[in-house]
Formats: structure tokens, C-alpha cells, sequence
């Protein structure tokens, strides 16, 4: 099956992107987060969760997320989920990188599509009094940037 790159967005510093918008049985995905700092000070606190969008959240053995990593401090994974603390501090300006990989469980061939979106969250602390002031961004619902459509 031929892919296509996803388009990356954005917010409050963050880019996410995955690597493909149509996949087949036992494809495997990747999304990547990429965190640049654009306050003024350093971040002292990061942390970044991915989920599937409803309902492939409350579904079973449809995906499941194989690995994580990237320019992390941690990062714990489950059946289709990933948590990230990024390596700190993060100085203006610059960038962690994490990533996810999925797995698409193999299923009879001619059982239709499903559609694979994420839902970000992410939290970050900075200010001179480490921490000061905070961030928080809930994605759910992204957008296309995050889809991928699978074929069975």
C-alpha cells in the first residue's frame, strides 16, 4: 500500500505529525511530538500523553502502540496509549523530539476502513520562579494532521 507523509500541526510549540494517512493490515505508525520552547525561560517541567480519539479510545485489539522513545528523561506505553517527560531543562528556542509507534493488528482482509486519529495533551511549566506559570493544551479532536486510514 502506498503512503503519504501527514501534514505536522501546531500549537503553543508543539508539532505533532504522523508518518503516514493510509495504512493496511500490520502497517506499523509513527507519531512524532516535537516540543520547541517559546517562552522566555527555561521549561523546568514537561509532559506529553497520546491517545486514540473516540470511540477507537474504548476499543480493544484494533491498534496497538509498540514503543516509545526520542529525546526523553522516561516514557511508559500501553495497548494504545504513550506518556513522555522530555529531557530537561529545555532553554529558549530549543527542542525535544518523542515518538510513538502503533502497530495495526491484522484482521480479515475485506473488513472495511478505520479511522486512526490522536488526541495530544500536553503540560508544561516555566518562569523564573521554576515554575511560575504553566501551559496546558487538550487536542482533542485534532484534526487531519493526526488521521490515519486503514484499509482491511
Amino acid at each position: 500500500m502506498i503512503s503519504t507523509p501527514a501534514s505536522a500541526a501546531t500549537t503553543y510549540g508543539h508539532t505533532y505529525t504522523v508518518d503516514r494517512h493510509t495504512a493496511g493490515n500490520g502497517d506499523t505508525l509513527t507519531v512524532t511530538i516535537t516540543l520547541t520552547n517559546t517562552e522566555s525561560t527555561d521549561l523546568s517541567f514537561a509532559y506529553e500523553f497520546l491517545q486514540p480519539n473516540w470511540p477507537l479510545n474504548q476499543s480493544h485489539g484494533l491498534i496497538q502502540v509498540t514503543g516509545c522513545g526520542g529525546d526523553v528523561a522516561d516514557c511508559t506505553f500501553g495497548e494504545l496509549t504513550a506518556a513522555f517527560h522530555p529531557r530537561l531543562p529545555i532553554a529558549p528556542g530549543d527542542t525535544r523530539t518523542m515518538t510513538m509507534t502503533v502497530k495495526i493488528i491484522e484482521r480479515t482482509p475485506g473488513g472495511g476502513q478505520l479511522l486512526v486519529n490522536w488526541a495530544p495533551y500536553s503540560y508544561y511549566e516555566y518562569g523564573p520562579n521554576n515554575p511560575q506559570l504553566q501551559r496546558e493544551y487538550y487536542g482533542y479532536g485534532y484534526g487531519p494532521e493526526l488521521e490515519t486510514l486503514v484499509t482491511y
